[in-house]
């Protein structure tokens, strides 16, 4: 009785961590357009990702974006429409597209982010000029952890993480490509500073808008970090994190692979290339309390080659019309 009521002690007392709001799902698609699909969490939201089973890119917007625009990631033709086509509070609509919407058994996965009066995540925009070591400042500003920047150019995606700091001027794109320079450069405390490739700073020929997506790190809900593959590649090989995941992305820095996610909503053996790629077997295979499995794929294993990896616990949030971590559920 005295263990049982300490346990209650340490749940009631336990204070809620304040952070963005956040939340994984999956839904079926029925290639109806104009249709609207409700989260399980209600918090209004800032930006998202889905990605359908098939071989189709995963696709971002954020509310800086304009109505019925959204971006494929990993190169698939910069900003569309027909994909993501707007956000409420605890809704999305989604267009007839396959991409977003494919009719049939396929399910769709996405992850879904929103603001909180911490200043710890932050959507907006910028046109490029073609200068170098231009500093971005982003509002609410912050020091980001993690930054996913998306285009109105085509293949232009690109992301960074606290972890890649050591490495200096160095981020990655979700496509098969390896880790570049003079792209994302740093991350600084008021935002990001970006240099003069047309992915992140295109100036000739007309304007181009990027938007970013910025994540403050949170202790024990955000962590990045990397990891190399021995001389043979292990199959269901550990990968610590520090929590169990609710997200998870790994690239590799080379072109060994593509980036790959994986979510709480997804059981089995089972994630998603985040390009056009059909989601499968042996990625991102499962979480663990302590973070996640990998499988042999090229695009999450390969020998002697380095991987990078971004993680996300969903935060439990404060009062105030907040709501507590739920499993997700499915929604018909």
């Amino acid at each position: 009785m005295n263990k049982l009521l300490a346990a209650l002690l340490t749940i009631l007392l336990a204070s809620p961590v304040h952070a963005f709001r956040f939340e994984v799902g999956v839904y079926s698609g029925n290639g109806a357009d104009g249709r609207d699909i409700s989260t399980s969490a209600s918090f209004a939201i800032s930006a998202m990702i889905i990605k359908c089973n098939g071989a189709t890119h995963a696709t971002m917007k954020t509310s800086s974006m304009a109505a019925d625009a959204a971006d494929d990631l990993g190169g698939g033709g910069g900003i569309t429409t027909n994909k993501i086509q707007s956000f409420g509070t605890g809704t999305f609509q989604v267009g007839s597209s396959s991409t977003t919407n494919v009719s049939g058994t396929d399910n769709c996965f996405y992850v879904a982010w929103g603001a909180d009066a911490n200043n710890d995540l932050a959507v907006g925009t910028y046109v490029g000029d073609g200068n170098d070591l231009r500093d971005i400042v982003i509002s609410p500003a912050f020091q980001p952890g993690a930054v996913i920047l998306a285009s109105e150019s085509d293949n232009a995606n690109v992301w960074r993480v606290s972890a890649m700091s050591g490495e200096g001027d160095f981020s990655l794109r979700f496509a098969a490509s390896p880790a570049a320079a003079n792209l994302i450069q740093a991350f600084n405390a008021d935002g990001l500073e970006i240099g003069t490739d047309f992915i992140v700073n295109y100036a000739t020929g007309g304007t181009v808008d990027y938007y970013p997506l910025a994540v403050k790190d949170v202790t024990n809900y955000t962590a990045s970090g990397t990891y190399t593959a021995g001389g043979s590649p292990s199959d269901g090989l550990a990968i610590t994190v520090g929590f169990q995941p609710d997200l998870v992305i790994v690239k590799s820095d080379t072109n060994a692979g593509v980036g790959v996610v994986r979510t709480s909503a997804m059981t089995g053996d089972f994630a998603c290339p985040m390009t056009n790629v059909a989601c499968n077997t042996n990625f991102i295979q499962s979480f663990t309390a302590t973070g996640f499995t990998i499988g042999t794929s090229a695009s999450v294993q390969s020998a002697g080659v380095k991987y990078w990896w971004y993680a996300i616990k969903t935060p439990v949030y404060a009062g105030g019309g907040g709501s507590t971590r739920r499993a997700p559920i499915i929604i018909q």
